[in-house]
């Protein structure tokens, strides 16, 4: 008999996504699978959108306050009564055969604990900006994701003995990102976890998402799941696991140091990654404040300038191939 899969999709302000999201799960190949919507407290027509649909495969469990995005999904992965749990984010995309290929990863390795898949970065329209192409293998896995994230966490799946090991996200987490980072982190360095080499998942770009919000905290987050990672790898529970708050916190006043003493560096930092992203109206808005927290810093004025002529240049490449 085939494993029942528990999707998780937490929702907030998603109405022009979320009939695609949820599509793309009810299109699946594989359709031994319950789909798990919680409408966050949005303030458009995202919860109306997701109640029109009547297919008995969808449930729900709408939030009457906002929660935010980890509360949500610890909520969610409550409600799973599922084999196997996985996500889809309410405004990206998932191949057909996703839910497929990677029940099949499973069946074909019983000590595979995780598996995500390749992603497709696309825009706002759909269009793809660039392919991500994960690592695949565990062990250089395992070796680099205390470096860096080696997943995307909305392709995760894992079976629901590892959710019932290693607990959903960590509550330090709420609302400042890398909640998945950390979770598969710490799944990564005790079981076998792999990407499929596959671009199963189209993760969507916007620059009006909670996560493109300029924060100090937001931006250290993965810096603190490498610096509990570090803890954890001298063979002792992380400062979290312990409840050393006051560790936590001295690590926090350390990598806010740097901002302290330029309090333009922030938004050049988020510059630089909107440019990467091709979120190039994001990018001058980011150098622009930096320009004007510190209007005579040389580098400031010439992110800004730099920010401005790869907007334009994008702008008359479009209009030339549209």
């Amino acid at each position: 008999m085939s494993k029942k899969i528990s999707i998780i999709m937490p929702a907030y302000n998603a109405e022009s996504y979320v009939s695609e999201a949820i599509n793309s799960m009810l299109n699946q190949s594989y359709d031994n699978f319950e789909l798990l919507i919680a409408d966050d407290a949005s303030n458009d027509n995202t919860k109306k959108i997701i109640c029109e649909y009547s297919d008995p495969r969808i449930l729900t469990f709408h939030n009457d306050v906002n929660k935010g995005y980890l509360e949500t999904c610890n909520i969610l992965f409550r409600k799973c009564g599922g084999d196997m749990i996985t996500f889809q984010d309410a405004d990206d995309v998932s191949h057909p055969d996703r839910l497929k290929f990677q029940i099949e990863a499973f069946e074909a390795d019983p000590e595979l604990a995780l598996c995500g898949t390749w992603i497709r970065i696309v825009d706002k329209h759909g269009e793809v900006i660039r392919v991500d192409e994960k690592t695949t293998d565990y062990d250089q896995i395992k070796a680099s994701i205390g470096k860096q994230p080696q997943f995307c966490g909305s392709t995760i799946m894992i079976p629901k003995s590892i959710l019932k090991a290693f607990g959903g996200y960590r509550p330090y987490f709420d609302r400042i990102g890398s909640e998945d980072y950390d979770w598969s982190c710490r799944i990564v360095e005790k079981h076998k976890s792999i990407n499929l080499p596959l671009p199963l998942y189209d993760y969507r770009q916007l620059s009006n998402s909670i996560s493109k919000e300029v924060s100090a905290l937001k931006k250290n987050s993965a810096e603190m799941v490498r610096f509990f990672a570090q803890q954890r790898s001298k063979a002792k529970p992380d400062a979290l696991e312990a409840g050393s708050i006051e560790v936590v916190k001295k690590e926090e006043n350390r990598l806010n140091e740097k901002y302290k003493k330029d309090k333009s560096l922030l938004y050049i930092e988020y510059a630089s990654t909107f440019n990467y992203n091709k979120m190039y109206l994001s990018a001058i808005k980011s150098s622009w404040m930096a320009v004007g927290l510190a209007p005579f810093n040389v580098r400031n004025i010439r992110t800004l300038l730099y920010c401005i002529k790869v907007f334009m240049f994008s702008y008359v490449w479009n209009s030339r191939n549209h």
